[in-house]
């Protein structure tokens, strides 16, 4: 047991870091799952202008989002219970759960990438069409560096994060763990 108490930093701070964000996960989907409605009043109007403003593909995303907004928030609820499972499961080195944090933590990567894309995409497009209320291009401006900015450093964070995943010092510590 006391080979496993000297587990590397990295296995510690990914561990945790998955813990903690799947945590918030598990209470935000849990939370969309007790919202009265896929969106309050108010909003579903700002939904349904939206939606009728943006090209059709954008608009359609919008569409399926909202009417699926349950069984959205029952994945996120079932896939972050999951990945706080891993996270502990990963920090006790066992081997699939290194292999699972990988899988998760290249699926983000390509989720953040997809989702600011479709997200830049979508307010360039705002700004393209003629008769779109209070669309101005600085707003457009700031909504997209805010997007590119958070986009770069989950990105940064899930690459170097893939990168310990897959090194030699965390392979090492999951190995030690099945000599025991």
């Amino acid at each position: 047991m006391g080979s496993l108490a000297k587990k590397p930093l990295s296995v510690w701070l990914i561990g945790w870091l998955f813990i903690i964000i799947a945590g918030q996960m598990v209470l935000s989907g849990s939370l969309n799952l007790l919202y009265p409605g896929s969106a309050a009043s108010a909003e579903q109007e700002e939904m349904i202008y939206l939606q009728n403003s943006m090209p059709s593909i954008f608009g359609r995303v919008l569409e399926y989002y909202n009417d699926n907004f349950y069984w959205f928030a029952i994945l996120q609820v079932l896939f972050s219970a999951f990945m706080l499972i891993c996270g502990i499961m990963f920090i006790r080195l066992y081997a699939w759960a290194r292999s699972a944090l990988e899988i998760m933590a290249s699926l983000g990567l390509g989720y953040v990438i997809g989702v600011t894309v479709f997200y830049i995409s979508s307010w360039i497009s705002l700004i393209r069409k003629p008769g779109i209320e209070g669309m101005n291009s600085g707003f457009v401006t700031v909504m997209v560096l805010g997007a590119v900015a958070g986009m770069t450093v989950w990105a940064v964070l899930l690459a170097v994060t893939i990168k310990h995943l897959r090194g030699q010092t965390i392979r090492k510590a999951v190995n030690r763990r099945l000599l025991i």
